[in-house]
């Protein structure tokens, strides 16, 4: 039953005081224009990037990263490799496998664009100074399109088809979509210490036969680019570990780490992880590739995703309809493709989380007296669609809280829940611990959601908890 907030409500007694009052006067008095602030500045962010920017400046080696020693990979030892076999039930395997072929012959086919990145840009002119091929320097104004953050997008041309008939597919979901794959990031939790909460979105990999495979490359992220992007507040995804776990079994497809002369085959329930940043650099042994898929061989499958040092929270999924990327070598070649689609489901929860966060931008600017009852209501639509989005969450608990009425044990379960993942994601969590002291809410709320985490991780592995 919605509540009216007391005027006088319990304040969180810090060393700062973080506390809001509740009191309609103090708020349109600006009092609480601090915490206001920096959820707003989150949601026009979408993934409160100047928290992540913060860390990418932090050069401490301090990581959850803590893999148990009798799975380590000695060929692998350069850069901290596990190796472990069995890694999650075979029920958990077979499930993965079929949201994913579901996607690559459903919502995945026939990508609407191809882009071709070049291996080398002008940095003064921002041109690709690699060769381009022919048929994609002398694309029409009627072949080229747009993409954000794609560069030589083209549609209806028939060498850029070629190669994205032959592409590797990647299904980009969130850490809760489905059930099997938040099982996979518990099990991923108890093995080498990464919370799902510093994880990227999760990508099911498909090669299929006749595929060529994908360069040579790191993942993790140290470029100049990124580090001006994290200067300027954007996220810039350092990628610091890497997991893979192989869902099918391949006499060819290896992963390869050219460096470490080693080559890994795909034999499902293989579950491989290494750390890519070596004191806060990339580190070149950790550069892998993923080896041609014989014609004659299975389409190769794989669930891969990449962690933070620190927690990380994303915001929109960045794909919608499907589209091919390619990487251009510096005569032109065309060295790999990918392409790249989401869920119908996920697409609708983004969309909605979009919406959502433009509605929250606008509310707390008093621009728009309608604009909080359409974040609650856009926030609302994508937690039913998605309910582990974090983002939406917390945005949804403080559009809540703002209003004359509230349900405070909606709020509470929303703070609750994002606490239980995010403990210490900075300022945020802080506010959310604000709201649950203020709304006096149930003490072992936040601890029953983390012990629920804990039972699943252990269920995801098989075998009963630590006491």
């Amino acid at each position: 039953m919605p509540k009216r907030r007391s005027n006088s409500p319990k304040k969180k007694q810090q060393p700062k005081d973080r506390s809001r009052s509740r009191s309609r006067d103090e708020e349109n008095n600006g009092t609480s224009k601090n915490s206001n602030n920096r959820l707003l500045f989150a949601a026009v962010l979408g993934a409160v990037a100047a928290v992540t920017a913060y860390y990418w400046r932090n050069d401490a080696e301090d990581t959850p990263w803590q893999p148990r020693p009798s799975d380590a990979y000695a060929p692998l030892k350069k850069i901290s490799g596990v190796l472990i076999e069995d890694f999650v039930p075979q029920r958990i395997i077979d499930e993965l496998r079929y949201q994913l072929m579901d996607a690559v012959n459903g919502t995945c086919a026939a990508p609407t664009m191809v882009c071709f990145d070049p291996a080398r840009v002008d940095v003064a002119t921002g041109e690709a100074a690699s060769l381009l091929p022919p048929w994609l320097a002398n694309a029409t104004a009627a072949e080229v399109v747009e993409r954000p953050g794609a560069s030589h997008c083209v549609q209806g041309i028939k060498e850029a088809d070629a190669h994205a008939a032959t592409a590797s597919v990647s299904f980009v979901s969130s850490r809760d979509e489905f059930v099997a794959a938040k099982a996979v990031e518990r099990a991923v939790q108890s093995a080498v210490g990464l919370p799902g909460s510093h994880g990227l979105f999760q990508q099911l990999l498909y090669y299929p036969e006749g595929a060529p495979g994908y360069a040579s490359h790191r993942d993790c992220r140290d470029d100049a680019a990124a580090a001006a992007a994290a200067a300027g507040g954007a996220a810039p995804q350092e990628r610091a570990f890497t997991t893979l776990l192989y869902l099918s079994d391949n006499a060819s497809g290896d992963t390869d780490f050219p460096t470490l002369r080693v080559s890994i085959k795909p034999r499902a329930g293989l579950f491989v992880a290494w750390r890519s940043l070596k004191n806060s650099k990339c580190d070149p042994a950790s550069t892998h590739a993923a080896g041609p898929v014989l014609v004659t061989d299975a389409p190769k499958l794989v669930l891969q995703r990449w962690y933070e040092r620190t927690p990380y929270l994303p915001g929109p999924n960045a794909h919608g309809e499907p589209w091919t990327r390619c990487s251009l070598g510096e005569d032109g070649s065309v060295d790999s493709c990918r392409t790249y689609c989401a869920s119908q489901r996920a697409r609708a929860a983004s969309d909605a989380l979009r919406f959502g966060m433009e509605a929250f931008t606008a509310h707390k600017s008093g621009l728009d007296p309608d604009a909080r009852a359409a974040a609650v209501e856009a926030l609302s639509d994508a937690l039913s669609l998605l309910p582990g989005l974090s983002l939406a969450q917390v945005l949804l608990a403080h559009a809540l809280y703002d209003g004359a009425e509230i349900d405070e044990a909606r709020i509470c379960d929303l703070c609750a829940r994002f606490l239980a993942d995010y403990p210490s994601l900075k300022g945020v969590s802080e506010d959310a611990e604000v709201m649950l002291e203020e709304l006096q809410c149930d003490g072992g709320l936040v601890e029953r959601h983390r012990s629920l985490a804990l039972h699943e991780i252990a269920a995801a592995r098989g075998r009963p908890r630590a006491a």
